[in-house]
């Protein structure tokens, strides 16, 4: 029984001697982990500390750009490459700071300028305290202070015509471009430049009142349903006629060959009766050199059976061809049905008239070396015709506004205003074969100069 009862106590001692030996030996590793992970820890930051130590980087100007955004310059006189993460302006006159994310690498030895966020905006009379924050924590500052540009405006034109070509148009009240905008208007209006024009008869009353065919006109094909007819006429005793007929009939009735070559426009005159036909049935058409082409249909009208006028103006320069042609067709005319047509006559005009502008206006005494010049155009309401700004370079015009709308027309000329004599002149779009006169409003036209004051 007591041998028993110690061999209970010896298991009952190894047990707890085991238990000594492993929380001893768990508690000596917990050690010696946490010593490592406290090496890795004190490296790491050692490491951190080696590069934020090595950040060498300076703001060297901070600027405004024309949008009124910040803009940062900076260099890197370090050994590594800089992290740029946020862009800080710190206001002291309202006590306010906000940071913005930024994004920007900045290699050694490097110059980077354009370190910006674009919903920062500066003014003029403003001192903040610009900060750049690096990946590592750096903190980089530099103060921004201006004070407002200085913009100068020059109203002080005169209307000249001293460089070519001659002045054309007019202005109604010149003055009102020299103030403004101020809803006092000047106009622009167009001159006409033509001196003569003459009409050429071409084919001069033809009724049809003597030999079928006329002198020169012609049928196609030939010896088809169109003929003289004294049935029904607008003019004398006859009409030329179209006889519908049991099987659908077709022909043209066609001019003689028309030189328009020199023509600027074409005039188109004749009677015609549309007698029960349908529409697509009576067709005119004209003849360009190359093929014909529908201009009207005939057949189309609600008033039948009672004579029509046709008169039309051609301005589309293709039938202006040395064997322009017109003619009628009947297109599938059936029994019952007729096409008549009395009294033609075609006239061409040589010449018309010619609607220009050439406005000039002039500066002198301007201030031509700032850093930002521009021309400035308040405008009213504008003709259909496209309205043109040049500018004078010395030997020619350069167009600087394709199209001045209502409203501001501002653009850069600083490439241009090299010397205290400034020209400009207005102009129409179209210089010839202009037929229609039009005419702008401008309220205001001024020149404004400035250079951005530096921090």
């Amino acid at each position: 029984m007591l041998k028993r009862r110690r061999g209970v106590s010896t298991l009952i001692g190894v047990a707890f001697f085991l238990l000594i030996f492993m929380t001893g030996f768990a508690y000596y590793a917990l050690m010696l982990q946490a010593g490592q992970r406290y090496d890795v820890v004190v490296q790491e930051m050692s490491e951190f500390d080696r590069r934020t130590l090595s950040e060498f980087v300076t703001i060297t100007s901070v600027t405004r750009t024309p949008l009124n955004e910040i803009n940062v310059t900076v260099r890197n006189d370090g050994a590594s490459t800089v992290h740029l993460v946020l862009l800080g302006v710190h206001n002291d006159a309202n006590n306010t700071q906000k940071y913005f994310d930024i994004d920007f690498y900045v290699k050694p030895a490097e110059t980077l300028s354009d370190i910006r966020n674009t919903t920062i905006k500066v003014y003029d009379d403003q001192q903040l305290e610009i900060r750049l924050i690096t990946e590592q924590g750096n903190v980089i500052s530099a103060t921004y202070a201006r004070a407002p540009d200085v913009h100068v405006s020059y109203y002080g034109h005169a209307s000249v015509d001293e460089n070519p070509p001659s002045a054309k148009g007019s202005h109604s009240y010149y003055s009102a471009q020299q103030g403004g905008p101020d809803g006092i208007l000047d106009m622009l209006t167009e001159e006409n430049t033509a001196t003569t024009t003459q009409n050429v008869s071409l084919i001069d009353q033809e009724s049809f009142e003597g030999a079928w065919l006329p002198a020169g006109w012609s049928e196609d094909p030939a010896g088809n349903n169109w003929n003289r007819e004294s049935q029904q006429s607008y003019d004398g005793s006859y009409s030329a006629d179209f006889d519908g007929f049991l099987f659908p009939a077709f022909g043209n009735l066609q001019t003689p060959v028309l030189d328009a070559s020199g023509a600027f426009a074409i005039y188109i005159d004749f009677w015609y009766m549309d007698d029960d036909l349908e529409a697509g049935e009576f067709l005119l058409e004209y003849y360009n050199g190359v093929g014909w082409n529908q201009i009207a249909d005939l057949g189309s009208t609600a008033n039948e059976d009672q004579w029509l006028n046709y008169v039309a103006k051609v301005t589309d320069s293709q039938y202006f061809v040395s064997d322009f042609r017109v003619r009628w067709a009947a297109v599938s005319v059936g029994n019952g049905e007729h096409a008549y047509t009395d009294l033609v006559n075609v006239v061409m005009e040589t010449a018309a008239s010619q609607f220009e502008l050439d406005l000039e206006v002039k500066w002198t005494d301007v201030d031509f070396d700032e850093d930002n010049e521009w021309l400035c155009i308040y405008a009213g309401n504008q003709g259909a015709e496209n309205l043109v700004v040049d500018i004078w370079d010395g030997g020619g015009w350069v167009t600087v506004i394709g199209d001045v709308v209502s409203g501001w027309n501002n653009v850069d000329v600083s490439p241009y205003l090299t010397s205290p004599t400034f020209y400009i002149r207005f102009r129409d779009e179209v210089p010839v074969s202009d037929g229609v006169e039009d005419s702008w409003e401008i309220d205001v036209v001024f020149l404004q100069v400035w250079t951005y004051t530096p921090p």
